[in-house]
């Protein structure tokens, strides 16, 4: 979206915002709206009208096409801003289970039980050649140091 468009919408939801006290009247707003504001806020487009939406935030360009009106919501950052806010709600449910994890572990260790994690193995390759492997390896070196001569080592 071109930043010009962006910006007229931006200032005609402001406009429209600024404008629902007087645009409300004396009826009574739907369960879950507050009061002194309607569910919608409209303000006047060249072709038509803007809707806001007050309870989900949606902003609609509506229109009348062959005698129907139409809405269409303008698709702008919305669904990329709401994508990106539920993955971080996501990080921030795994970092919570983690850190109560964590807080679990450190009260079981204040009271002095033993860790309940379990601990990791370590590879085979990072483990140093025992006495047996060691000692067969110094040997044939000697071999080879007798066989061969001292030059070739």
């Amino acid at each position: 979206m071109r930043p010009e468009v962006r910006c007229l919408l931006f200032a005609l939801a402001g406009v429209a915002v600024l404008a629902a006290p007087a645009w409300s009247g004396d009826a009574k707003p739907p369960a879950g709206v507050p009061t002194g504001a309607g569910r919608y806020v409209l303000s006047a487009a060249r072709d038509g009208f803007v809707r806001l939406d007050t309870v989900t935030g949606t902003v609609s360009h509506c229109s009348q096409q062959a005698g129907v009106w139409h809405c269409d919501t303008i698709a702008g950052e919305d669904a990329r801003l709401k994508a990106r806010l539920d993955a971080i709600s996501l990080e921030v449910a795994k970092v919570s289970t983690a850190v109560a994890a964590l807080g679990a572990r450190v009260a079981d260790l204040s009271k002095g039980a033993a860790p309940t994690a379990p601990v990791v193995a370590q590879p085979a390759a990072e483990k140093r050649p025992g006495l047996a492997v060691r000692a067969v390896g110094r040997f044939l070196a000697m071999i080879r140091t007798l066989k061969h001569g001292a030059a070739e080592l």
